[in-house]
């Protein structure tokens, strides 16, 4: 029965004193992700990514399946790297949400 209450009213007692001004545990955590996402290491990373999955996509012939298919994820995670400098750079506003 104690440990029974204890898994209950636990959880409820690790954010007790976080609710104010709108501040949860995570987003500080978060913004570091987002912001090293989108800094100019991601960038280059980018960059390089959707240059080797491309050049790699022009000789598909020499490729099996399996190297197809990881030239197309390395390709679609290069293009979300790059999504942010993309429509910042053909808008001119970032890509936000607020």
């Amino acid at each position: 029965m104690l440990s029974l209450l204890l898994l209950m009213v636990g959880p409820a007692s690790l954010f007790a004193g976080v609710g104010g001004a709108g501040v949860m545990p995570w987003e500080g955590p978060l913004g570091i992700i987002a912001t090293s996402l989108t800094g100019p290491a991601a960038a280059a990373i980018g960059l390089i990514g959707l240059v080797v999955a491309g050049g790699t996509m022009v000789f598909h012939h020499d490729l099996g399946q399996f190297g197809q298919k990881m030239a197309f994820i390395a390709l679609a995670m290069s293009v979300m790297l790059l999504a942010t400098r993309f429509v910042t750079g053909a808008f001119g506003v970032a890509a936000a949400i607020a």
